[in-house]
């Protein structure tokens, strides 16, 4: 059996080349609406609805029996105490020592699944995830907005954003992200990320909102920052995802992103994460484990939960209170 690290070499070697594949598809408009990147048959046992875990100090079992699958982010740390301090002390409900129980579940139930957001050698010094990367193979997802933008265009943006962070923001980049142990090729996707961010809010006609945090990567680094991950994770991201999963997010992440985004014309219609802690909370009892939320999915149908989240989806999209009203017997 090749390395670990060897592993993850080819692996990244093949993810690279099926990204390329849908990349020049979508650029030759040859994707259709219903599909999704990564395929359905990259994941084990996977169900719709599809959904997005709250990677943000919220524990995955809360959202987990709302929906069909629910996608898991690794994130990539230098060690494992390092994994277990986002994953465990931020309160996301597991830990590098429980890798082989969620790999079970994935099998079992296909209710969770793991995706990857970076290179997968970023992960080399995370030798616990060996099994789930070599059972599960976890795709990586890909922002596609390369493909959409014109080279010349997607060209300016880039110069536009290069001459910013060369002001001081990359520096302190750099020095935010240094604690992570990763070293200088993961800053640089950070900071990819972040050009993506900047270019997409520009794609999608919020130039205006671009330039504000054009200034503020000047005038004032952390809040420039704080701008450039909420807008790319709560509306960028969501909006051109191939993967077209639900996001979920908290009432105090929503109400940071409507009152930054309120003078912009930005607005957003979701159920936050705490509803469905609420009504979790009604039931047999908040799952803050995976066995708590075994013990909700063996006593709720899925069809049950499924269908209290959708009809106050419902309402909300469609602002009509009288929905939420003729539901309530249902929630």
């Amino acid at each position: 059996m090749t390395s670990f690290k060897e592993f993850l070499e080819d692996y990244e070697k093949k993810e690279k080349e099926r990204a390329e594949k849908y990349l020049k598809r979508l650029e030759e408009g040859k994707v259709c609406s219903a599909d999704i990147y990564p395929q359905k048959d990259r994941f084990k046992n996977l169900k719709e609805p599809i959904a997005k875990s709250p990677l943000s100090g919220f524990p995955v079992w809360s959202v987990v029996p709302f929906y069909g699958s629910t996608l898991i982010p690794l994130i990539p740390r230098g060690d494992s105490k390092k994994f277990d301090e986002l994953y465990t002390a931020g309160k996301i409900g597991f830990s590098s020592k429980d890798i082989d129980k969620m790999i079970d579940f994935v099998k079992d139930t296909g209710r969770i699944q793991f995706i990857i957001n970076f290179s997968p050698t970023f992960y080399k010094n995370l030798e616990f995830l060996e099994p789930l990367f070599r059972e599960l193979e976890p795709p990586a997802v890909i922002e596609p907005l390369d493909a959409l933008i014109e080279e010349r265009i997607r060209n300016e943006y880039a110069t536009e954003f290069d001459t910013l962070t060369s002001l001081g923001f990359e520096d302190y980049i750099r020095l935010t992200y240094g604690y992570a142990g990763i070293g200088g090729a993961y800053l640089k996707q950070k900071m990819d990320a972040y050009l993506r961010s900047y270019a997409g809010l520009k794609f999608l006609g919020y130039d205006e909102l671009a330039d504000e945090i054009g200034y503020l990567m000047i005038t004032d680094r952390p809040e420039a920052l704080r701008w450039l991950v909420i807008f790319g994770n709560m509306f960028v991201r969501p909006s051109l995802s191939p993967l077209k999963e639900i996001n979920n997010f908290s009432i105090g992440q929503l109400t940071e992103f409507i009152e930054l985004g309120k003078n912009y014309g930005i607005k957003m219609q979701t159920i936050p994460y705490e509803i469905g802690k609420f009504i979790l909370e009604k039931l047999i009892r908040y799952p803050e484990t995976l066995d708590g939320c075994l013990d909700i999915m063996q006593h709720y149908d899925g069809e049950e939960l499924y269908n209290v989240l959708g009809a106050l989806n419902v309402g909300v999209k469609e602002r009509n209170i009288d929905i939420i009203k003729n539901k309530k017997n249902d929630i």
